[in-house]
């Protein structure tokens, strides 16, 4: 089969699974983080090309409260594991690495 495409990640058995690209629930974290996940200023973290499990899991953390930050944490109260699902799957899907070669 052919590789997955941008924003596809496999999951188990080489099965695809093609999460929606929903501005609608990466609309509060572009925010502090982009809207390419490369983040608005240095001082919020790149979720762009993170490893999926990572992200999940650091959601699924400030949701239950086992890592705190009051922003974070408020945001991901509201998430389901569907959401945290398909969030983690698209940033970890995004480039973060930026061409500056014709950069001066």
């Amino acid at each position: 089969p052919p590789p997955p495409r941008p924003h596809e990640q496999t999951r188990g058995h080489g099965d695809v699974y093609n999460p929606p690209a929903t501005p609608d629930k990466t609309q509060a974290c572009q925010a502090c983080h982009g809207p390419d996940g490369l983040g608005a200023d240095p001082t919020y973290p790149i979720l762009a090309g993170q490893h999926r499990s990572y992200l999940a899991q650091a959601l699924k953390e400030y949701r239950d409260g086992t890592r705190r930050n009051a922003i974070m944490g408020g945001f991901a109260s509201a998430l389901s594991d569907q959401d945290i699902d398909d969030l983690s799957a698209w940033y970890s899907s995004l480039s973060a690495l930026r061409d500056l070669s014709d950069s001066e």
